[in-house]
């Protein structure tokens, strides 16, 4: 079972008012990483949407446009 943000945020204020700090950080660092990881994952649904609606044309000359991607994304994509 995911334990969400929210939850990792609120582990760290229970354990930063009870004053156990390294607990505190810990969960700080669970958030972080969560949010990191959910970000990683809409951003790679954007770029393929971002593929899909700039070829959405048949292209006679089977030109791709990358147009609003960056090449890390452009190589998701591909990859």
């Amino acid at each position: 079972m995911t334990i969400s943000n929210r939850q990792h945020l609120l582990e760290a204020r229970n354990a930063y008012l009870q004053g156990d700090y390294p607990f505190h950080m810990n969960f700080l660092e669970r958030a972080k990483k969560n949010g990191v990881y959910i970000a990683q994952q809409l951003n790679l649904k954007a770029t393929i949407e971002i593929f899909k609606t700039m070829n959405r044309t048949n292209n006679i000359m089977r030109m791709v446009d990358l147009h609003g991607l960056h090449a890390k994304e452009t190589i998701q994509v591909f990859g």
